[in-house]
């Protein structure tokens, strides 16, 4: 929801005392009289969080087909920079062929997975922009009971003008949340770790 009226946009400072002296000699608040009233247009913010929620509802799309057509160089392209790093990029591979391979190497173990389900979600029915229009299936990538504190901090959306999150629910209602985050002009999938549910640790063969 978003909310209306006029925002005093005001910077306080607080200083405490235990902390000793600063370091720095900060300008002080200024009047109240010179502070400025911004008024956000909602009707704008709600234009642009529409555009946001298309732009990265196409782009999963588009990663599906690819990942379904075995398009590793454009699927690994759509990832962001971090996510290609967590997978293995740099370490004398590409992530083009993890994907391909579908395994990773991370602290000298090794993890295989389906790159549709570590992704995204098989089977996806529906592409859902808020928590709010969720029912109360499982979520797939975290142990949440309904009704659970973890399960409220993992519906819980984080979004701005360059990080949006979606929420795939498949036919039996399963739910996984993804995130979009804007580099550059494109918007890439991100990951900052392995959902343990979606892989699988292997046992590495010795040559």
């Amino acid at each position: 929801m978003l909310n209306t009226g006029r925002i005093a946009l005001v910077a306080l400072l607080f200083l405490s005392a235990g902390c000793g002296a600063s370091q720095y000699d900060l300008p002080p608040l200024p009047p109240e009289s010179s502070w400025k009233h911004v008024e956000l247009n909602p009707v704008s913010l709600e234009r642009n969080d529409t555009a946001n929620f298309l732009a990265a509802k196409q782009a999963t799309l588009q990663l599906y087909t690819e990942l379904q057509g075995k398009a590793w160089t454009t699927a690994g392209n759509r990832l962001s920079s971090e996510t290609r790093l967590l997978l293995g990029e740099g370490d004398g591979g590409s992530v083009a062929s993890v994907l391909e391979a579908g395994q990773t190497h991370i602290a000298g173990r090794t993890f295989g997975f389906e790159p549709v389900r570590l992704l995204l979600l098989p089977g996806v029915q529906r592409i859902v922009d808020s928590s709010a229009d969720l029912g109360d299936g499982a979520i797939v990538d975290a142990e949440a009971p309904a009704g659970s504190e973890l399960r409220t901090a993992y519906l819980e959306e984080h979004e701005s003008e360059v990080r949006k999150e979606l929420f795939l629910v498949d036919a039996a209602g399963k739910i996984r949340k993804i995130v979009w985050i804007r580099e550059g002009s494109d918007w890439h999938l991100h990951m900052r770790d392995l959902p343990l549910l979606c892989v699988e640790e292997r046992e590495t063969t010795a040559p």
